[in-house]
């Protein structure tokens, strides 16, 4: 079980075959910087598309002494795009990680073939490293899915899951959001969290331990869930926050990021092969947790 970023990283780099990473598009020093270190820590090999001259004025603006990466030149954005999903989805490279360009275009680009959909939606989860919890911590979805339902829930749980288990997360808690602990008829995350707690003790469809509602003091703090006399082990130690929709999931990720100061890290499942979605002004470790986390996932899903 991979406690914080630096067992992930370490795991990442005692990877036996290294996968090839596609990266359309690569216009910012954190990005150019990110690939250089994951090359220079031999994790995996770079592919750069897009425009050389942007990426050579990018590095001389910012003095950057980075390691030669393997570079195809495209005269616009969606060529460098196109061809980048294009060598995923042709088994010629094995992970595609979002450059500079639009987040509507990347992932309308990715929608256009079915076929590279495994799980019937794609999802975003991002992770993080709370040190004083000594684990990782996953929310699900911050940045994809808007107002999900019921329905596309259970897929993002199922998405969500499926992360966790390749990373070696053992016997996973989760914790359906919601602002309050109390099923209400006016909150319909409560409702939704209620239905999937109770579909999980009927079914047992998820090998993971589910409760909800639960409010976001009950799924972090023990002191808090022990307070509200919440009876379940996802109390205070959840694993997995499913958050109602994608407002809270952005905010409350965000607000771990900039007032919080964790490290990040951030990942889209549902598809064949690992996918790379960072916010454009994510920093240099944001980018590089998140490539280690795909390589890792990379190797699994072969």
């Amino acid at each position: 079980m991979m406690k914080n970023f630096k067992e992930l990283v370490t795991k990442a780099k005692n990877m036996q075959k290294k996968p090839r990473i596609v990266v359309p598009c690569p216009y910012d020093k954190n990005i150019l910087e990110a690939l250089d270190r994951v090359q220079r820590e031999n994790i995996g090999d770079v592919i750069l598309l897009g425009n050389k001259d942007k990426v050579y004025s990018i590095k001389k603006e910012h003095n950057l002494n980075i390691k030669p990466m393997e570079f195809i030149e495209k005269e616009s954005d969606m060529e460098a795009l196109v061809e980048s999903y294009n060598m995923v989805i042709k088994n010629q490279a094995d992970i595609l990680v979002k450059g500079m360009v639009q987040t509507k275009d990347f992932m309308r680009t990715i929608l256009s073939d079915k076929s590279f959909i495994k799980n019937k939606l794609l999802t975003h989860i991002s992770v993080f490293d709370i040190p004083s919890k000594d684990k990782l911590l996953f929310v699900s979805d911050p940045s994809i899915m808007t107002e999900p339902t019921l329905e596309q829930k259970k897929i993002i749980l199922d998405n969500a899951l499926e992360l966790l288990k390749n990373l070696e997360i053992e016997d996973p808690k989760v914790a359906i959001i919601s602002s309050t602990e109390v099923p209400n008829k006016a909150i319909k995350s409560s409702l939704d969290g209620e239905k999937l707690m109770e579909l999980q003790e009927k079914e047992n469809i998820w090998d993971a331990k589910i409760y909800g509602p639960l409010a976001i003091d009950n799924a972090v703090s023990k002191e808090a869930a022990k307070l509200k006399n919440i009876d379940s082990e996802v109390g205070g130690n959840a694993d997995l926050l499913l958050m109602p929709n994608l407002d809270a999931g952005n905010i409350f990720c965000k607000g771990l990021v900039y007032i919080g100061g964790f490290q990040s890290a951030g990942i889209v499942m549902g598809a064949y092969k690992p996918i790379v979605l960072t916010s454009r002004s994510a920093g240099v470790e944001e980018r590089f947790n998140s490539i280690c986390i795909a390589c890792l996932l990379a190797e699994k899903m072969k």
